[in-house]
Parts: structure tokens; sequence; C-alpha cells
């Protein structure tokens, strides 16, 4: 449900001279021979570079419904547009067949829990209209297709949704135009964000940790909530916005420093543990001036044995 944006590079395991891009150069040149070639998909989507990347963009929440991942469990690398078709339900596979050459493309991944992806999404991905569906030959018209489900790096899902603070129920925002309001709709039917116990509950006690924070003046604490890092922080944003106190909105900088400590603290149980050290490397990629001085500081005092730098794009 939060918007974010990935660091603007592409890690190596997906550059042409990596094992992913490699892949995406195999499928090409057997589908331009047999364009019915069989396509095996390894996944190098979980390298640690891929999935740093990621992390860095996300935190451990959930794309799609906004829940932390569970602590033993390192979220699914998911496929907006599926990579292939399993043939078992007409109904859920795209009739194309697939978006098999997005297979490797950091543009296509997000991290989701494994009921929103293996259980809600798997092949699935509808669309507005059907006869829009592209194929690989159609692929320069990817951006026409009006799709169902909105990817929070490139749609700004977090100006749809509003929020019922009791409740915790999500609903569209009153004055969203009509195909917004019916897409909305249509999210909110497929993930089940209203009709998922759990789901819901979890919202509702976001939303009470939050008033009872702000009640006993621990204002750093709803910003750590507030982060787009953090479980159901849109509620925590909206309800800072409802109560006039947007002064306790974390900045940019404030929430990747907050997630760069937490890996820096893994780090001292887990020294250069590679995926951590991807996160690190992405937030310094696409933080500010300061944020990239704060992290070399940091860096070198949780005795990482490579320079930030050293890890290269």
């Amino acid at each position: 449900m939060r918007n974010y944006r990935l660091a603007g590079v592409t890690p190596p395991t997906l550059q042409n001279g990596g094992k992913g891009g490699r892949k995406r150069q195999e499928h090409l040149a057997l589908r331009a021979v047999n364009p019915a070639a069989e396509l095996r998909f390894p996944d190098e989507w979980n390298e640690a570079d891929v999935r740093g990347v990621l992390y860095a963009a996300q935190g451990r929440v959930c794309g799609f419904c906004g829940s932390y991942l569970p602590v033993n469990d390192r979220g699914d690398v998911e496929h907006f547009r599926p990579k292939n078709a399993t043939g078992k339900d007409a109904r859920r596979t795209p009739p194309n067949g697939g978006y098999w050459w997005l297979a490797y493309e950091l543009e296509n991944y997000l991290l989701s829990c494994s009921r929103c992806n293996r259980t809600l999404k798997k092949t699935r991905f509808p669309l507005r209209d059907e006869a829009r569906r592209v194929g690989f030959a159609e692929r320069h018209q990817l951006h026409a297709e009006d799709p169902v489900l909105a990817h929070p790096a490139w749609e700004q899902m977090e100006e749809w949704v509003s929020v019922d603070l009791e409740s915790g129920f999500l609903d569209v925002r009153p004055d969203a135009d009509e195909k917004t309001k019916t897409r909305v709709e249509e999210i909110r039917r497929f993930f089940e964000w209203n009709t998922d116990s759990r789901l819901v509950l979890d919202r509702r006690r976001v939303i009470a940790e939050a008033l009872r924070h702000l009640e006993r003046g621990d204002e750093d604490a709803v910003r750590v909530m507030a982060r787009r890092y953090s479980r159901h922080s849109l509620l925590v944003v909206q309800l800072l916005r409802r109560l006039n106190r947007e002064d306790l909105l974390p900045s940019a900088d404030e929430e990747q420093q907050g997630l760069a400590l937490e890996m820096l603290e893994e780090l001292k149980i887990e020294p250069g543990d590679k995926e951590r050290l991807w996160v690190l490397r992405a937030l310094w990629e696409q933080g500010s001036p300061a944020l990239r001085v704060w992290l070399e500081e940091r860096w070198d005092a949780a005795g990482c044995r490579e320079k930030i730098e050293d890890l290269t794009f």
C-alpha cells in the first residue's frame, strides 16, 4: 500500500554478465529460433544483491497488504507480471502464456508475503480490458495494458486509499475519480483487505498502538511506526495527518537511517551477510549526501571488511 522507489540501479545478477542477465539473453535467443520453446526459470531473483535492492526499497513489508514478513521468512520475490503460465486454471493464467521476457527485470519485482503471492495472486494478472493484453511481439505497448493491480513503485497507491481508523477497513478516497474508485475496489477484493480477519485486526492493533504512544507523548515511537518500512504505516501517516501532527512524519533520510540501523545491528550478529550488505549499499546509492556520510561512518564501525563502494553495481 505504501509507495516506494527502487535505487535506480541494476543488481549485478540481473546485468548482462550476471546469472539472471545471461538467462534473459538465453531465453531471447531460444524464442527467436522457436517461439514455442520451453523456458526454464532458475530463481536468480533470490540472489543477495537482488533481494538487497528490494529490501532497501520496501523493508520487510509486503508490497500488497502492508504486513510484516515473518521473522523466519524472507518473503517472496513476486513477479508482478507473471513470468509463465501454469496451465492449471485458465481463469487465473494470462492468455498470452506469461510475460517471460520480464522474468529477470528488477522493475517487475516486489517483495510479498506468501499469502498474497501464493494463495491470492499466483499467476493472475487481470486487465480491465483483456483485448489490450500484450505478448512479446507487442511488448513496447506494455504501458497501455491498463491492469487492475497496481505496483507500489510505479503507481500512487497510498494516494488512492483511505483508512477507517475505527474499523481498520481500507476504502477508496471519496474524492477519487470513478476509474480509481473501481480499481481500488477490485484490488481490495482481490487481496481480501477487508475480509481477512487477521489482517484487519493487525491494522486495528497498529492504530491502537499509535494512539497509546501519542497519549504518552512518545513521539519517537510514532515516528518509527510512520516509516514506510513499518507494517501498515499508511494508517499511522493518515492518523497523524488527521490529528494535524504532520511534524511527526519522518523524512526520507530518517526512514532510510532507521532501516540501515536495523541492518547494521543484524550484521553484528551475522558479520559479512551479503543480503544485508546489499541493503546498505542500495540505501547508500539512493541516499542524500548526508545519508551517505552517515552510512559510511557506521559501516566502518560495524566492522565490515569491505568498503561500501566496493560493492559495485
